[in-house]
Formats: structure tokens, sequence, C-alpha cells
């Protein structure tokens, strides 16, 4: 066996092994002199890529969701509570959806994300304004039976 015959087969035997252990490719590739042939992508992979979507648009529903829900369940008064309630959750689901357009940025579409986050978005706050809504605001806490029976 020749010098090189030995770089061949040393060439071809670091390609079987780089194909084989790539966390993209699953371990049925075939290599053969630097040509990948029957290339198939793992199962976690391709869920990554079709979940992340849907991920990031609870991310940013429930993101968006928060400012509403925390505003609107004060105590004080205001007309515009709601608005800037809406205003507040909007942006923070806004940037909740650049920050995991650019977690996810490796693997996913980003229009795909960036569209499915803009939906959560804008009608997170919505959920956050109608979950304080039906839970009315927050009363003080009544005084104790015991406290009451003294106090004649």
């Amino acid at each position: 066996m020749g010098n090189h015959a030995i770089g061949q087969w040393t060439a071809s035997l670091a390609t079987l092994l780089a194909s084989t252990f790539s966390p993209t490719e699953s371990r049925s590739a075939v290599a053969t002199r630097n040509c990948k042939v029957g290339v198939m992508h793992t199962y976690w992979s391709s869920l990554a890529v079709e979940a992340s979507p849907g991920l990031t648009m609870a991310f940013a529903a429930f993101l968006a969701a928060l400012p509403p829900y925390a505003l609107l369940r004060q105590s004080g008064r205001g007309r515009a509570r709601s608005a800037v309630g809406y205003l507040c959750g909007f942006a923070a689901g806004l940037a909740g959806t650049v920050l995991a357009s650019i977690a996810i940025l490796a693997f996913a579409d980003r229009a795909a994300v960036l569209q499915a986050g803009a939906f959560g978005a804008f009608f997170g706050p919505f959920v956050g304004i109608a979950r304080a809504k039906w839970e009315g605001r927050r009363k003080p806490p009544k005084r104790p039976a015991m406290a009451r029976s003294f106090s004649r």
C-alpha cells in the first residue's frame, strides 16, 4: 500500500466519521471520496424547526400578557390604564419575539418565527386584560373575626 492509497483511505475514513457523528445528519449517511449520498436529517432537528414558531408564539404571548395584567390588577383608577397596559404588553411581546428569533436563528426559519411572535405579541395583551378584568381589583384583607369581637 502506497502513501497515496493510505492518504485516500484516511480521508474517506475521516469523512465517514464526520458524517456519522454530525448532529444534523443520521448515522445512515454514506460517504464515498468526499461525496455524501443518502443524507437524512435527524428527527430532533426537524422537530426543533417545526416547533420553534409555536414556542415563540407562546413565549411572546405570555410576555405580552404580563404587563396589562399587572397594571389592571392595581387598585388605582385611571381612564388609560388598559391602553397603556396594551401598549406595554405589545412592546414586551415584540421584545420577546426578537430575543426568541435571535436564540433560534441557527436552525429555524426566521420569517415563520417572526410572524408567530408578532401574532402572539398582538393578541397576548388582550388575554392579560381579560384575565385582570375577570379577577377584579385587589381588595385589602378583612380584619380577623377575633379583632372584630374585641372592638365593640
